[in-house]
């Protein structure tokens, strides 16, 4: 069952919302967009990134939050700007 809801999980990208939930299996997973922290390693350091407006797919049901590349593209962002590091297209 779990090969089926990661296929479906694949899939989902060209579907219309609401996707189903890989946690409550419900219907009800829908871009929102949210405060959100994270810590994230950079040569060996942690360090805590604060995101005013995370966009992000949650479940409406029980909340459960879908990290996709387009979230992990705007932390990577948020990190590189509170580190004041160069981003990609600057190297």
């Amino acid at each position: 069952m779990t090969h089926n809801l990661l296929n479906e999980r694949t899939e989902n990208r060209d579907k219309p919302f609401p996707w189903r939930c890989l946690n409550c299996l419900k219907r009800e997973v829908l871009p929102t967009t949210l405060p959100y922290a994270a810590e994230v390693n950079n040569d060996n350091h942690l360090y805590e990134v604060h995101l005013p407006a995370l966009e992000i797919l949650q479940c409406r049901s029980c909340g459960e939050l879908v990290f996709t590349n387009h979230v992990d593209e705007q932390i990577s962002a948020a990190v590189r700007a509170q580190l004041r590091l160069l981003t990609p297209d600057q190297m």
